[in-house]
């Protein structure tokens, strides 16, 4: 597999400039059991701060890998509320179990 690093600048005006980095790479598609994955080089995951999980998104015939940025209970709030419009709130479990009853003196 070969890779190709380009490494341009652009002066957008006299003070300021832009400097990037663009990494060609092909890799290898590769079996997963029953899917398919390909490898992701360390150095490529360093830049991009990629650690645990990514998100991937389908553009076209293009598949965006980007860092997961998603906090636990994202989101939650909103739909709770929603929930409560419609009123699915209830619990799906009592409070107390009639198990821990039993072993509390009142």
């Amino acid at each position: 597999m070969g890779t190709n690093i380009q490494s341009q600048i652009f002066l957008i005006d006299e003070r300021i400039a832009c400097y990037y980095i663009v990494i060609t790479m092909k890799v290898a598609v590769v079996q997963v059991g029953n899917s398919k994955g390909i490898r992701i080089p360390k150095a490529i995951l360093a830049e991009c701060q990629i650690e645990d999980a990514v998100e991937l998104q389908l553009e076209g015939d293009k598949i965006i890998i980007s860092p997961y940025k998603g906090r636990p209970r994202q989101g939650w709030a909103t739909q709770f509320q929603e929930m409560a419009k419609q009123d699915d709130d209830s619990l799906l479990l009592p409070d107390v179990l009639e198990l821990e009853v039993e072993d509390w003196e009142w």
